[in-house]
């Protein structure tokens, strides 16, 4: 009977086990699943870094968490983010490719899971109450751009459970790193344009395909007298003259563009203006007309010193008729 009761005793027992294991193993998804989606939201690369070394922790139960990232030339890694760890302990600390735990994981591009650093030959000692640690490398692309690292400072504090966890999560935060690289790259390109833009001594303004301002630099704010924030989505039929519209339909409707076309018209304070414009098309990548966009020149002033010098020059010939006259 004892026999019995301790067969039966032994697979509840184990039953017992497993099901907290599943426990635990649902709840380290359900964080992870939740992390992503938090991570996911975060752009800027700097603070994106930051939230991983954090979750990341949170997922191990790590003391400490550290991203490593390559640097532009690719042979060495350098802290790109730090958390649970002193400040003054991570500003120089730099591993080269292939060097230390982190350097092999970096080259290999396999985790490494370490019970006892001070066991381990290949562990380069870089911070205090480091005892255990977990190493995973960041891959994208079939390359790996990274490693993130957990640490504690208790024996054999991280499982294969955790490794394998951990290295999931590795891979999404080196596709948002990626990502985040990448969008960093384009908002440098478009502040770059915008800036070329509002520093142009010309007045530039888009049009979409129904007819609406999209944007104007400032250039077009003096020019025009208008306010940026009142003549997004406005019809151009409301903002400028029926020549310049005229120009517009031509260019959206029957796709024809002018060059440095002149126009007079009355400036606000009555005096004539007469400006220059230039249209053309905007296009996507793949050809598809999305809009449009005027250069508008205010050529008032140069025309005036364009009069003075033809003035200038017929009042130079006169002068040499009349020398020549009473020579002769």
């Amino acid at each position: 009977i004892l026999t019995t009761f301790a067969n039966q005793a032994s697979i509840f027992i184990e039953n017992a086990r497993l099901q907290e294991q599943n426990k635990r193993k649902i709840k380290q998804l359900l964080t992870l699943q939740e992390i992503s989606k938090k991570t996911s939201s975060a752009l800027n690369l700097n603070k994106l870094c930051q939230v991983i070394c954090t979750s990341a922790r949170k997922i191990s139960k790590a003391k400490g968490g550290l991203l490593y990232l390559f640097d532009e030339d690719g042979k060495s890694l350098t802290i790109a983010a730090a958390r649970g760890v002193d400040a003054l302990e991570t500003r120089s600390v730099h591993f080269k490719n292939g060097v230390g735990l982190v350097g092999r994981v970096a080259k290999s591009g396999k985790p490494i899971l370490v019970d006892d650093v001070n066991e381990d030959p290949r562990y380069r000692s870089v911070f205090t109450s480091v005892v255990s640690q977990l190493a995973v490398p960041l891959n994208s692309d079939k390359r790996t751009i990274g490693v993130l690292q957990v640490t504690s400072d208790v024996r054999a504090a991280f499982s294969e459970d955790d490794l394998k966890l951990l290295l999931i999560y590795a891979g999404h935060a080196a596709s948002l790193i990626r990502n985040a690289r990448l969008y960093g790259q384009v908002m440098t390109e478009r502040n770059f344009r915008e800036n070329i833009l509002e520093s142009s001594p010309n007045s530039m303004i888009t049009i979409n395909l129904k007819k609406e301002v999209t944007s104007i630099n400032r250039r077009t704010e003096e020019l025009f007298r208008l306010r940026r924030k009142d003549v997004l989505g406005v019809q151009v039929g409301e903002l400028f003259p029926a020549e310049i519209v005229r120009i517009i339909t031509l260019a959206l409707d029957d796709h024809a563009v002018v060059n440095r076309k002149e126009i007079h018209q009355i400036g606000r304070d009555g005096t004539p203006v007469i400006l220059g414009i230039t249209s053309s098309l905007l296009r996507t990548h793949q050809g598809s007309l999305i809009g449009a966009m005027l250069i508008v020149r205010d050529l008032t002033e140069e025309k005036k010193t364009e009069e003075l010098i033809r003035r200038l020059d017929r009042l130079t010939s006169l002068g040499q008729v009349s020398a020549g006259i009473a020579h002769e």
